[in-house]
């Protein structure tokens, strides 16, 4: 049991990937990798204008569990 193509995280570009994206995050690499170590959260990441979205804001809500479901298998 998969993610559905709406569900995947997918490497590259919406358009390189054939599809459209759900979300998009906009942030440097530095804060992605303090975000993705629990340096900081997702909440803060956007309140303090380091992670900014386009798309569906709900999907972007669900980034954090995705980074803690993958941290263990994570060497950053």
């Amino acid at each position: 049991p998969g993610a559905s193509a709406s569900e995947a995280v997918l490497v590259g570009t919406a358009k390189q990937n054939n599809t459209t994206a759900g979300v998009t995050l906009i942030l440097k690499d530095s804060d992605f990798i303090d975000l993705a170590s629990g340096k900081i959260t997702g909440q803060g990441a956007f309140m303090g204008g380091k992670l900014k979205t386009k798309g569906n804001m709900m999907l972007a809500l669900k980034l954090e569990g995705v980074l803690k479901a993958a941290k263990p298998a994570a060497k950053l």
